[in-house]
């Protein structure tokens, strides 16, 4: 299976679809959390409620989906990496300390 194939769309039983969503935040380079959410605000809450337990133990779903590296790179540098990828910001957060909500 490939990267692309693991961020597509999928059915879930009842009439959701659920899509893979990537919760992004900033702390001195990229955190990144996989999310299945059958929207992106569902999403977005999903990381504010769990953001304090994401930053403390950091993942790099994204990074590892797509081969990416976010270390010591600023929100900017991030957000260009990950457009580069195919990814698309669909909720962004108001600084670029808060998580930002990205899909494919």
């Amino acid at each position: 299976m490939t990267s692309n194939e693991r961020v597509k769309t999928k059915p879930t039983t009842g009439d959701k679809q659920m899509t893979t969503y990537y919760a992004i935040a900033n702390a001195n380079g990229m955190i990144s959390k996989r999310i299945e959410a059958s929207h992106e605000r569902e999403a977005l809450r999903s990381a504010e409620s769990s953001g304090r337990e994401w930053i403390d133990h950091p993942a790099t779903d994204a990074e590892d989906d797509f081969g990416l590296d976010g270390a010591d790179k600023s929100h900017g540098e991030c957000s260009e990496m990950l457009e580069s990828a195919g990814l698309r910001c669909v909720i962004s957060g108001p600084t670029d300390t808060d998580w930002d909500v990205w899909t494919k």
